[in-house]
């Protein structure tokens, strides 16, 4: 038995070649169909018009979050300027209330000291005052003694 070349191929499924005839008349159902383009609506009009709008308030909206964004981390930074400070005055409280509580300890001895002092002052007072009394009683009632043998 004699081989064949076309084995395992089918004829049918062989390409079909160019035809001459294709570039003189095109094949009708190979050309692409073009529909005439209507000329745009009104509303098509509108509609791109509003899609105008549109995009300019998104561009606006979009530069607007920009901003934001740049004051957001402005003031961020500002907060934790503000947080620092407020931690230092925090601890500068804190000390000024234990030096204050260490004050009233003092001033509250020194009224019981100052108190204790007008009182003996208010004793010494009263014993000079005495004292002058009895200075002054003394010569005159006293006349001066002889002694006796």
């Amino acid at each position: 038995m004699a081989k064949r070349s076309t084995i395992g191929e089918n004829p049918l499924d062989a390409m079909v070649g160019e035809n001459p005839l294709d570039a003189v008349v095109p094949d009708p159902l190979a050309a692409p169909k073009v529909s005439p383009t209507p000329p745009p609506s009104e509303a098509h009009l509108q509609a791109q018009e509003r899609l105008g709008a549109l995009e300019a308030e998104n561009n606006a909206l979009q530069a607007e979050i920009r901003r934001l964004k740049e004051e957001s981390a402005a003031l961020s930074a500002e907060n934790s300027r503000l947080q620092g400070e407020a931690g230092t005055l925090k601890g500068d409280l804190e000390r000024l209330q234990s030096a204050s509580n260490s004050l009233s300890a003092q001033v509250d001895q020194l009224r019981a000291a100052e108190s204790t002092l007008m009182a003996e002052t208010a004793q010494l007072k009263a014993e000079a005052a005495r004292l002058r009394q009895g200075e002054s009683l003394r010569p005159a009632a006293a006349a001066p003694r002889r002694r006796c043998n």
